[in-house]
């Protein structure tokens, strides 16, 4: 008797327990929210976020009314849809499905690619300097305000430096009009890198690192201030997302950060000469990359967040005969939550926040000193052979017509573009003079 009136009870209990677990899944999904993370040309990224990520389901995406994916989630997740067209305008829309049918909908969202940019530019050239000038980095700020920095020799005649009968400079500022040559610091030093925040706050590394505070440069020698010790490489690049959030780069894997008062070195873990350097727009994630061309070529790529130094790539492989070796890393540029690298086999594209790699074989040449990306439809690479790179978004355009027209003399040393004006700067491979060249698209 016992048993006849438990079985009953038991059952009800399974069952009704089953139907709220039904009831459960079927509430905890049903609302979907669809929103857009970031539009290239031919590629639309879009995350898709559940309500409730506790149990898995079927999501359907539609684009203009047709299923492009069907995939099992369980939390919020990025989606991919390629294939796009330029410049023109999609509507998404996504499904939670049971089985074959469709349970709830998201939200229509409307999304529209990114155009193509024009590989199109006319060309300015200007010569700064005498036998021995040449120039190494660039900054535009705009078609008016343009500084470079290297070393720049002038003829002077009355001139007691050395008795040569010449005048150095290390830096050049272009006003819209013409050439402005300027000395920081003392004859001799020669400008590596230049950062700009203001026209009252600007770094240069030249070994050792000079600051423009709207009235004189001050000198930071770290060596005497006891931030770096011999072993430490001198100072060659600078970037920095706030004037209280700069970070140097040099020889020997230097790395240092000032944080608006005070100047600190942070191990790097390796030795290898540090050639670019740039982060993200908050300062959070900084990337530095390098190359040592001995035998074998060291390469590196660090990552920096949080204080904390992450190798992402070391090699001793510069110049690789396979796909599964990436080769010399020479430059790095961020673009939202995304940093490219220059390697020898191609661009890599690393997402710092889903941790995500792929690389571009379109080109793969290490030999591109510098790479701005303006937009994933705007990059600009400087080669160091006096030629240049732009990728529209869609197509790449390897050009080396200024190197031509120029009897194969040119060699860049850096470069910058900035909405329609780009810039290099090198010099003649003879050495007769340095070599500003502006770009107007």
């Amino acid at each position: 008797i016992k048993m006849r009136n438990t079985l009953p009870i038991v059952l009800l209990l399974f069952s009704s327990c089953f139907l709220f677990e039904e009831d459960e899944k079927d509430e905890q999904n049903t609302n979907l929210t669809l929103s857009l993370h970031s539009a290239g040309v031919t590629t639309v990224n879009l995350n898709v976020s559940p309500e409730d990520s506790l149990a898995e389901f079927t999501f359907e995406l539609t684009r203009d009314d047709s299923t492009v994916q069907t995939l099992s989630l369980q939390s919020d997740t990025l989606i991919k849809d390629t294939g796009l067209n330029p410049n023109i305008t999609y509507t998404y829309k996504g499904y939670w499905k049971n089985g074959t049918e469709r349970i709830s909908e998201s939200d229509s969202l409307t999304v529209t690619t990114m155009d193509t940019t024009s590989h199109n530019f006319i060309w300015e050239i200007d010569t700064l300097g005498i036998y021995g000038s040449y120039l190494n980095d660039v900054a535009v700020i705009d078609e008016n305000n343009i500084w470079a920095v290297g070393r720049i020799r002038m003829l002077d005649p009355d001139s007691s430096f050395n008795g040569t009968g010449r005048e150095d400079f290390n830096a050049a500022h272009w006003n819209g009009s013409e050439w402005e040559l300027i000395l920081i610091g003392v004859p001799g030093v020669i400008g590596e890198g230049i950062f700009y925040f203001s026209e009252n706050d600007i770094w240069v590394a030249a070994g050792i690192i000079y600051h423009w505070n709207g009235e004189e440069w001050e000198r930071f020698h770290l060596w005497d201030m006891g931030v770096l010790g011999h072993e430490d490489g001198i100072i060659t690049k600078v970037w920095g997302s706030e004037p209280d959030n700069l970070y140097f780069v040099g020889r020997e894997g230097t790395i240092v950060h000032y944080d608006g008062s005070d100047f600190e070195q942070i191990e790097s873990g390796n030795d290898v000469l540090l050639l670019d350097v740039e982060g993200s727009i908050d300062g959070e994630y900084v990337f530095m990359v390098g190359i040592d061309f001995f035998s074998p070529a060291y390469s590196t790529a660090l990552q920096i967040h949080e204080g904390s130094v992450e190798t992402l790539y070391y090699s001793e492989v510069g110049f690789p005969d396979n796909a599964n070796e990436w080769g010399a890393i020479s430059s790095v540029s961020i673009y939202e939550d995304t940093a490219y690298f220059v390697t020898y086999q191609g661009l890599w594209k690393y997402n710092y926040v889903t941790l995500e790699s792929t690389v571009d074989p379109a080109f793969s040449n290490y030999g591109y000193r510098h790479m701005v990306v303006q937009a994933p439809n705007d990059i600009f690479m400087v080669g160091g052979g006096g030629d240049y790179t732009h990728f529209n978004g869609a197509s790449w355009d390897f050009n080396d017509a200024l190197y031509n027209n120029y009897a194969l003399s040119t060699v860049w040393g850096g470069g910058d573009l900035k909405g329609d004006i780009t810039v290099m700067a090198g010099h003649f491979r003879d050495g007769s003079h340095g070599f500003v060249a502006i770009g107007r698209r």
